[in-house]
This record gives C-alpha cells, structure tokens and sequence, in this order.
C-alpha cells in the first residue's frame, strides 16, 4: 500500500515534509480493526506536527487523524463477529482512542490517533464510531477533531441553551461547526472575523452577530453592546495569548470560556480578580470522548447539519492540500483516496 511518511526537511527551514512511499498492509491484533482509508481532513495540528513543533517525536510518523473508511478485516481470526462492527462497515474513529466516557485515562499524547494519511490504516475497535449515513465520506473526515470539539464545548460542557449567546472566534473550523450548532439549538452567535468577505460566508451560514476584530481592536466592548451589557454565556477561545484577558472582558457573570486553541501563543496573563468577580469558568478542552461523538452524530443527524468543507485533494496533492492549510481557507481541507 502507498503511505506519506514525515521526514526531514533539507531544504532549510526547519520541520518536515512529506515523503510518499510503499509499504506493506498492516495486519489488526486482537481488539483493532483493518480500514480502507476514503478522505482524510486537515486540522491546524497537522500543520503544527509538519513544521516541527512536537519536535523529534513526529519524524518518520504518517500523519493526520481525522478519517473515514470501510472495515476490510477485523483482528482476533477471520471468523470473529461483534455486534456492531462488520466487515465493509463504513466508520470513523474518536481522535484520543482510549476516551470512551468520563475522565480521559491518558495523558495528551499518549493515546491520540494518527496514521491517517495512508491507503489502510489499523483502529483500535473500541474507539470506532459508526458515522451518519447522509454525509459523504468527505464530509464525514472533518468530524473527529473540529466538530467534536465545538460540541464537546458548547453542548456537553457548556449545556448551551435557546437563547443563550456564544462569542465564537475566528471561522476555522471548529468555529464553524459552532456557528452551526448554535444555530440549531435556537442561542445566539457572535463571531470574530478579520475578513469581509469571511462575514459574508459565516453569516450566510447562520451568524447572528459579526465583528471585524481588525477595525474594532477592542471588539470586546463591541460584544458588550451587542448584550447590553451583559456579556455572553460561552465563549470559543482558539486565539490563546492575551487574546484571553479580552475574553474575560465579554464574558457575563458565571460564564463559560473553553480554551480550544492557542492560534496566538500558549502564554498569558490572566486577570485574577476579574475571573474571581465574575465567577468565571475557564476549561480546557481538548475534544471529548466516544460518548459524546456519538451524542454529536445524533444531534447532527436530527438537525441536518453539514460540514462546510473549503475543497478536496485527491491523494497524491497532498503536499498542495497541507500548503493549502497554512495559508488559511473558510472550512475544512480534505484529502480523498
């Protein structure tokens, strides 16, 4: 089977570049499964494992963890059956592999998926997820990472409620998946943008409320206007840095702000006295567990929401759909078998 493989990168620079290659299909133990990969899609991860940022660890690693695939062989002998999983299955996978429910067991890092950017790929079965039948396969590789974090987020986390508001940052695609979700719950979006023509897109996509953060720097004190005052309910905070202390400005009184990226940096300094005043609830997210995947197909399904997917490579691009995600695009970047 053909493969891409992270290897150095000579040409200066730093990081790596991808490396395709032939090797043999790998064989499932017993408790994993044996997929035919059909799309991949990209997350700003990716790029952060392709230009060196996880450090030596990546080198020789076939990247990218959101896929979609049929089931080809299951481990544990030919005549194995379970209940859920058959062979031709069409499944996805949970992005940190042993978080079924609950508390996650690991560590970051030490049970997250990845391999995906190959023609099979081995899945451990507990982690498999059955996707919903009315998306494309396509459509069905921007779920693990991006959706499930927004509704880990907002839904599990946040218990977000008709009504409520919701500051989303950016049009990534977590954010988009937000803009989508609260839409469907009946609350309210106001989104961050730097782009006029990115406020076209995420208001025809269902936001309330749109920004400029690049002609109002303190767009905060746009927020409060928008609430009266008040502040908002859930807060999507992909930027990190001192971007914080501005959400922390936004926030009403016992909100949420749930931490999904450092787009910004991974340092800050918080406003101390302001958390404790308001009450606040700063959480880290970082995805969620098989249940709430689950949860999330569900409540997709019944709200036929669709993912907004920017555009699709086939296999040997690659290196263009990766280039492609550094420079930023309004939805997911997929790469198709």
């Amino acid at each position: 089977m053909y493969s891409y493989k992270l290897v150095k990168n000579e040409n200066g620079g730093g990081g790596y570049k991808l490396k395709l290659g032939e090797i043999e299909i790998p064989k499932p133990k017993e408790n994993e499964i044996l997929v035919k990969v059909g799309a991949v899609s990209l997350n700003f991860r990716d790029n952060m494992v392709i230009r060196g940022d996880y450090g030596e660890k990546s080198l020789g690693i076939t990247p990218v963890s959101d896929i979609v695939g049929r089931v080809v062989k299951i481990g544990g002998g030919e005549n194995l059956k379970l209940d859920d999983i058959k062979i031709n299955d069409r499944v996805t996978c949970n992005f940190i592999t042993d978080w079924v429910d609950g508390k996650a067991k690991s560590n970051y890092g030490e049970s997250i998926l990845q391999g995906g950017l190959a023609e099979y790929m081995i899945l451990p079965i507990d982690a498999v997820v059955k996707p919903p039948s009315y998306l494309t396969d396509e459509e069905v590789a921007t779920l693990p990472i991006a959706a499930l974090t927004a509704y880990h987020s907002l839904v599990v986390k946040g218990n977000l409620e008709k009504d409520q508001f919701v500051l989303i940052q950016g049009t990534g695609g977590v954010s988009l998946f937000a803009v989508q979700i609260v839409r469907a719950i009946g609350a309210k979006s106001i989104v961050l943008t730097s782009s006029n023509e990115k406020s076209e897109k995420v208001k025809d996509l269902g936001a309330d409320f749109i920004i400029n953060y690049k002609e109002f720097p303190n767009w905060h004190e746009k927020v409060l206007e928008i609430t009266n005052g008040v502040g908002v309910d859930q807060i999507l905070e992909v930027v990190g840095g001192d971007n914080i202390s501005k959400s922390i400005d936004a926030a009403r009184r016992e909100s949420n702000i749930f931490i999904v990226g450092v787009l910004e940096s991974t340092k800050t300094s918080l406003k101390i006295l302001k958390i404790l005043g308001k009450r606040l609830n700063i959480i880290g997210i970082l995805v969620g567990p098989k249940k709430s995947f689950e949860e999330m197909i569900q409540f997709f399904s019944k709200h036929s929401i669709t993912p907004i997917i920017e555009k699709v490579y086939e296999f040997e691009q690659a290196e263009d759909a990766f280039s492609h995600l550094a420079k930023g695009a309004f939805g997911k970047i997929v790469i198709k078998m």
